[in-house]
């Protein structure tokens, strides 16, 4: 039996704000600390911190990746093994995402550099813990070929629009409300697409 369409296009709502928090941080986060010399806007850290402490947070997040995959797998609660992840991990996701755009302002540069490297990594953690068992349920929901790749494509499509919003939206918000703004507007859309794809 086919996957009803309300089914595929719940589960790529899930996507949909993620994708939209990923690209407007992907946008911003680097030109929000280490702005150009004629953006008028303070550097929080230089070009060269900010570079080498996202390659690291990249890095370990390869690593947890794969270590929360498994842990997922070999979950059972009853609610299965993949909700319970999406549930608790989204929270402090998008808490995480703000807190990137919230750097006390009286912290001196040493200091901002392990504010963002904290948050970046908890970020990226409780990302993992919520993306990777949600993207785990996709052959969980899908038991046929045919609706594997129509729960895909589902997922593609509102990706690509969540994208749109994350990369025009955020300099709208940007340019009307300010960094802070943006970053809350954008969590809030990944929480809520998120909730409503579980």
């Amino acid at each position: 039996m086919e996957l009803p369409r309300h089914t595929k296009f719940w589960w790529g709502v899930g996507g949909l704000g993620l994708e939209a928090l990923d690209q407007s941080r992907a946008a911003w986060l680097i030109y929000f600390y280490a702005p150009p010399v004629d953006a008028n806007q303070a550097a929080r850290l230089s070009l060269a911190t900010v570079s080498v402490l996202l390659f690291a947070g990249k890095l370990v997040e390869a690593f947890a990746d794969t270590l929360v995959g498994y842990w997922s797998d070999r979950t059972s609660s009853r609610f299965g093994r993949r909700i319970p992840f999406a549930l608790l991990a989204t929270p402090p996701m998008a808490l995480f995402a703000v807190l990137l755009f919230f750097p006390p302002s009286h912290l001196h540069s040493r200091s901002v550099a392990v504010y963002f490297f904290i948050a970046l990594e908890l970020f990226f953690l409780f990302n993992s813990l919520s993306s990777v068992p949600y993207e785990a349920l996709l052959p969980e929901i899908a038991l046929t070929s045919d609706d594997r790749v129509s729960l895909s494509a589902w997922r593609v499509y509102l990706g690509v629009f969540g994208a749109g919003v994350g990369l025009i939206g955020s300099g709208l918000l940007i340019s009307h409300f300010g960094f802070r703004a943006m970053a809350l507007v954008m969590a809030l859309l990944a929480f809520s697409g998120r909730y409503i794809g579980v």
